[in-house]
């Protein structure tokens, strides 16, 4: 045994001088085939072969470039071998010789070199950084800075652990589709570094790289989540709520701007289901406003899309009930102030504030006016009370306008 392994130190000398040119054995020794890797750390890389008959043991040689190959002066006396003190996502060019060694003669007997095999280490991603850089309804898009030495990259779901996508290393972003909206969504970038024979060198998912979770813009609301409300008949301050039925939204946004001219004139928020601020607002000038829900990502707020828009303004409608004692039968005299914009105005009477009304009159954009005397051929009677609605005829643009406030007048 001594000189066995004196006979295997003296071969790393005389492999060194050949420069690695191979000698015809007389065992006849095969060169190593079926060379693979079966492991890689950011450090190291470890491989195996098939075992060759008649084989003492085997050398390793190295090369970083798959050109220049330097001997790895230890012994391997089985089928495998690992490369050690590398750097993270590096490749290394390795080829294997098989030796044998006469007890009697001590003379050493080597095969061909083996065919090279790639082996390499797995990059490391202490240094990546994910980020956030597009948020829409359905949709967020990642982007994370190059990390050296990787050949892909493998995209996780954060909460699952799924693969998404791998993409090459020359793509660092990733846009995930049909997301609910407003909800949370994480990823996990994985850097790998693959062999030409396929090997895949990367870290322990579960641990070492940054994620970065996020929510998805919210819902566009419906124009039946949201409303205007103004306290009274007299009052010139308006406040508004919307409420995300969805319960994703952290707060909504509200914008009100004059129909005639488009002027911006307030912009208000609040939390989910919480009432807006007021807001000042003019007699006789219709509005219109609409509203975007919000999430909070990394202390910003990310805007879901508009809402339509919904309308409101208040007349000053004023009139008088007149009856005489002769007679049973009344009249209701009413005035108005002209709303900005109509381009005319409808009178309608119900016996039921709540009930129906039947239109009693169309006027012309220039009445400020009327006085009534029937509902149909009915004569309005004097121990009775109606509810009167003077309603302009508004559009914006093409729109018809519907006021969210409309005052009814009260005649007894």
């Amino acid at each position: 045994m001594k000189n066995y392994v004196k006979a295997l130190a003296a071969f790393v000398f005389v492999l060194a001088a050949m420069m690695f040119v191979p000698v015809t054995s007389q065992a006849e020794l095969k060169a190593p085939t079926g060379l693979k890797q079966t492991k890689a750390t950011r450090t190291s890389a470890a491989f195996s072969w098939d075992a060759v008959p008649g084989a003492d043991g085997y050398y390793v040689a190295a090369s970083t470039d798959g050109e220049k190959y330097s001997l790895i002066k230890d012994a391997a006396f089985s089928p495998s071998y690992e490369v050690t003190n590398l750097s993270a996502g590096q490749s290394v060019y390795i080829k294997v010789v098989a030796v044998y060694v006469d007890r009697d003669t001590e003379e050493i007997e080597m095969s061909d070199l083996s065919e090279a095999l790639e082996v390499v280490t797995s990059p490391d991603a202490a240094a990546m950084k994910v980020d956030c850089t597009e948020r829409t309804l359905n949709t967020l898009t990642f982007t994370w800075n190059a990390c050296a030495g990787a050949t892909s990259y493998v995209v996780y779901d954060y909460s699952n652990k799924q693969v998404l996508t791998t993409v090459p290393a020359t793509t660092t972003s990733y846009t995930r589709t049909g997301l609910v909206p407003g909800s949370s969504y994480g990823i996990v970038v994985e850097p790998v570094r693959t062999s030409a024979s396929g090997f895949a060198a990367s870290t322990n998912v579960s641990g070492l790289y940054d994620v970065y979770t996020n929510k998805s813009a919210p819902a566009k609301p419906s124009t039946s989540d949201f409303f205007v409300s103004v306290p009274s008949t007299s009052s010139k301050a308006a406040s508004f709520l919307a409420v995300d039925v969805s319960r994703q939204a952290a707060g909504y946004e509200v914008e009100v701007y004059k129909v005639k001219g488009g002027k911006k004139v307030a912009t208000l928020s609040a939390s989910n289901g919480v009432r807006t601020n007021s807001m000042s607002f003019s007699k006789n000038t219709p509005y219109k406003y609409r509203v975007r829900y919000y999430v909070v990502n990394d202390g910003k707020n990310t805007y879901g899309e508009w809402s339509g828009y919904r309308y409101f303004y208040r007349q000053s409608v004023s009139g008088k009930k007149k009856w005489s004692t002769a007679s049973k039968n009344a009249k209701v005299t009413l005035k108005w102030s002209k709303v900005t914009g109509a381009t005319g105005y409808t009178v309608s009477v119900s016996t039921s504030k709540n009930g129906k009304y039947k239109k009693v009159k169309t006027l012309g954009k220039n009445s400020k006016g009327f006085t009534i005397t029937k509902i149909g051929k009915k004569k309005l009677q004097k121990n009775k009370s109606y509810y009167i609605k003077v309603e302009p005829k508004l559009k914006d643009g093409k729109t018809s306008i519907k006021n969210d406030t409309t005052v009814v007048y009260t005649a007894s």
